[in-house]
């Protein structure tokens, strides 16, 4: 409903509501699955975890926007777990009918193909892949997200000490799904010896040293290294000296 207000050059408007039954839940629809994978996928949503997770949904029972955006990320992670990593889950529509009061539900699923991860040459527990390693957020086995991954495996062993590490991958692709080898070559483990700054004469050091995170060896520690450490350093000092005015500054590490 809308008001003009002529003294005041203004318009009100008015958003008049009536919100009539609460929906429920109807059916749920699953396309692009075959029909077993379909019902697993289904009953999954029915689960003690999807209660954990909020994500529960079950015909008959209140439809709520959070509870549906919850059960479509868990039919993703559901997948993941399946190790389809490049699987999508789309929700395509909730079709409302207003003689049954209920919705039903209408999800597109891609499972891709079977994606195995393999680490070579060192462990790392299950939950810290999860966390370097971004096919698993992503859903993507694209050249990016797997060099993505293998950067960050290197910064990781270079944060425990193996300075020198190194990580090769390799894409194997068969029939039956695709193996993705990142083959870590740790390197002997070292010590943080000193961290010091040249050529400054206009700053103090404690001030730019306190702007590096690599940090020397103490007792019990290695000290705090990796490339992106130093390149975050770089970062950190050539942003200190262009705010002190010198915009030419360079920063180069040894």
């Amino acid at each position: 409903e809308i008001k003009p207000d002529f003294d005041h050059g203004l318009v009100d408007v008015f958003f008049n509501t009536k919100l009539g039954k609460r929906a429920k839940f109807g059916k749920v629809n699953i396309r692009g699955t075959s029909p077993e994978e379909t019902k697993k996928l289904q009953d999954s949503l029915h689960s003690f975890m999807a209660r954990l997770r909020a994500a529960y949904i079950k015909e008959g029972k209140n439809y709520t926007p959070r509870r549906l955006q919850n059960a479509t990320q868990y039919l993703q992670n559901v997948l993941i777990k399946q190790k389809f990593l490049a699987s999508q889950v789309k929700l395509i529509g909730a079709n409302y009918n207003p003689e049954t009061n209920k919705a039903d539900l209408d999800f597109d699923v891609t499972t891709g193909p079977v994606v195995n991860v393999k680490l070579t040459g060192a462990h790392v527990w299950g939950h810290t892949q999860h966390r370097l390693l971004p096919i698993y957020v992503e859903n993507s086995i694209n050249e990016g997200v797997i060099q993505e991954g293998q950067q960050n495996l290197v910064s990781y062993f270079q944060s425990k000490g193996y300075f020198d590490a190194k990580v090769d991958t390799n894409i194997i692709k068969q029939p039956n799904g695709t193996t993705i080898v990142y083959a870590i070559h740790e390197g002997p483990r070292k010590k943080v010896e000193s961290v010091s700054i040249k050529g400054n004469q206009h700053l103090g050091d404690d001030e730019l040293l306190s702007q590096v995170p690599v940090k020397k060896a103490r007792f019990l520690s290695h000290g705090s290294y990796s490339e992106q450490l130093v390149n975050k350093s770089i970062k950190n000092l050539q942003t200190v000296y262009r705010n002190a005015g010198y915009s030419q500054a360079q920063v180069v590490p040894q």
